[in-house]
């Protein structure tokens, strides 16, 4: 089922358009969708229409999928997919077209051609504006330094209500160019962790061989072996690892296979004989590794698994020319002992200047704001980094 509204027209002649339907839209743009995620400045795997389509096949598979574009003569210039959904922020009623992603889906962003950004942006907004049937949109995880800015600077001059609620303060660690010390980088307050970890290694040696493993093609057995991995550790009890949902399952198998199949897949394996004792699954794009998922086995805990897989993995991502590491996700300290470079993320809120945008505009920036000073008082923040 494909339904569009009215054509939007930008100054320089760009057209903004709506779709609605199922996951076939995402199949039938999927090209023209690739082509247009290559050439842009956010080149990473998380805006992908692979990404957006196991995402939707997974968890949104009984929704209305609502994709906008931004087309020059033709041309894809620019996309944001969101889903028609009848909650928002934290549960709240209300008619809301949200970002077609979720906690899997890492980070969000209105995509655009480099060289179009402003003008996407204006044309996105202007058919967002004139499509019925919204009152908040709602975008996850949305970098700082991303697209959407231009589609809240846009909205806010038509009187329209924004927000942001920080959620992700993500490290990452800059590789140094040419040759030298990988690490060179890396916080200098953790030197001393990082030294340990040469006893951690003859410790782990004394156990049995250890070697280091990368797949890259037939992914199967690894996403096997990881999410056994990732169920008997603390992720596992808490409800947290892959395998305590189909639905997961089902989304990291398609993201695993896309990516060995399009050729960005890098999953590590830290072995100590026939055991993996770490394992983290990776991507390769645009010069960056980035790190959705790690798991590591909890009886090996005195020898620091996760921190030896994380020194082997600089080494090699810098030995191939990589220049980041993106640990993405929240700051934690055993990211933080690595990368000292912050990239913040924020769910992103657009209301109508209606009543009931007004309400859930003072829900957002008002009150949750209190509540969660006092959920962070008592349970903690997952930002949180002790030093």
């Amino acid at each position: 089922m494909l339904s569009m509204v009215s054509q939007n027209r930008s100054h320089d002649g760009l057209v903004g358009e709506v779709a609605r339907g199922g996951v076939s839209l995402i199949e039938e743009i999927e090209a023209e969708w690739r082509a247009l995620a290559h050439t842009s400045e956010q080149r990473e795997p998380f805006l992908q229409p692979e990404w957006f389509r196991a995402f939707a096949t997974a968890f949104q598979a009984k929704s209305e999928l609502v994709l906008v574009t931004a087309r020059d003569n033709g041309a894809l210039k620019g996309l944001l997919p969101l889903f028609s959904t009848r909650t928002c922020f934290k549960g709240l009623p209300g008619r809301t077209l949200r970002s077609l992603s979720g906690k899997h889906s890492v980070r969000f962003d209105l995509i655009s051609a480099l060289d179009r950004s402003r003008d996407v942006s204006e044309v996105v907004w202007r058919t967002l504006r004139d499509t019925r049937g919204w009152d908040v949109i709602e975008a996850l995880d949305v970098p700082e330094d991303g697209m959407m800015e231009g589609l809240l600077s846009h909205a806010k001059g038509d009187g329209y209500l924004v927000a942001r609620w920080a959620t992700n303060s993500t490290p990452y660690l800059e590789l140094p160019d040419g040759g030298g010390d990988p690490f060179a980088h890396c916080p200098t307050r953790h030197k001393r962790t990082r030294a340990r970890l040469k006893s951690y290694l003859d410790k782990l040696k004394s156990r049995g061989e250890v070697r280091l493993e990368v797949v890259t093609r037939s992914p199967e057995e690894a996403l096997r072996r990881f999410i056994e991995l990732e169920a008997r550790g603390w992720k596992g009890k808490s409800g947290g690892a892959i395998g305590c949902g189909a639905e997961r399952v089902r989304f990291y198998e398609e993201c695993v296979t896309e990516a060995a199949l399009k050729g960005y897949l890098r999953f590590y394996t830290l072995w100590v004989s026939n055991t993996p004792v770490a394992m983290e699954l990776g991507l390769v794009m645009g010069g960056t590794y980035s790190a959705p998922k790690c798991a590591y086995d909890e009886r090996y805990a005195n020898c620091s698994p996760g921190h030896l897989l994380t020194r082997f993995i600089i080494e090699d991502i810098f030995r191939i020319g990589l220049k980041r590491y993106d640990f993405l996700g929240p700051r934690a300290r055993h990211k933080t002992v690595w990368a000292g470079e912050i990239r913040q993320h924020y769910n992103i809120y657009i209301f109508k200047p209606s009543y009931t945008g007004r309400l859930h505009h003072a829900l957002v920036t008002q009150f949750a704001p209190v509540m969660r000073r006092v959920s962070h008082k008592f349970w903690g923040s997952a930002q949180a980094v002790h030093v």
